[in-house]
């Protein structure tokens, strides 16, 4: 089954929304077009989190987030977390990595932490 099939959408023009119409043709991966759709998508699904840069970082499919505590960084975590699969995406835990630095002293490691997502 492909991630289209059946796939809807409608066009906006100035205030008016057309009617929906069945989309047949999608991006390919390789399209010129896929770097700007995108861009597109991610700044729509991210723009009720975003805080700005140095706490959130994006490049690509990347993301990374920073805190002077963990419990600012877990907090984060699960803002982004619910952004995302709100809209069909998925954190995906298996590749999230996380870099602790500061002044000496004990540090609690988490084992989650968001640095990739992908389609469900």
């Amino acid at each position: 089954m492909s991630l289209y099939e059946g796939a809807k959408t409608r066009v906006r023009v100035g205030l008016e929304l057309s009617e929906e119409f069945e989309v047949k043709v999608s991006v390919h991966q390789r399209s010129v077009l896929s770097p700007l759709v995108f861009a597109i998508l991610f700044d729509v699904v991210t723009e009720s989190v975003r805080s700005g840069l140095i706490s959130e970082m994006l490049y690509a499919d990347e993301l990374v987030l920073t805190s002077e505590t963990m419990e600012g960084l877990r907090e984060k975590f699960w803002k982004w977390k619910e952004a995302f699969e709100s809209k069909g995406l998925k954190v995906n835990l298996g590749k999230t990595k996380m870099v602790v630095s500061g002044a000496e002293g004990e540090v609690a490691i988490s084992k989650v932490d968001p640095s990739d997502i992908c389609w469900k």
